[in-house]
């Protein structure tokens, strides 16, 4: 980015990807992010509260019906 504002000599304050001619997708760059951390959070050895909520497993168990 500082590149290509001093290339472009443009303020900050301007749309300085619009100038460039780049465009961004916000999911593009969040969704390999996730699937990142996701892999990393399952290779962990341990069971611990991350995992257990991306697995959707909770220690314990609930009564059924009407309490």
């Amino acid at each position: 980015m500082r590149g290509l504002h001093q290339i472009l000599r443009v303020s900050w304050t301007a749309n300085l990807l619009d100038k460039a001619g780049v465009s961004r997708n916000l999911l593009e760059s969040v969704k390999p992010r996730k699937l990142t951390y996701y892999g990393h959070v399952m290779r962990k050895k341990s069971e611990g509260l991350e995992k257990q909520i991306m697995k959707g497993t909770t220690p314990g168990s609930r009564t059924r019906g009407r309490l």
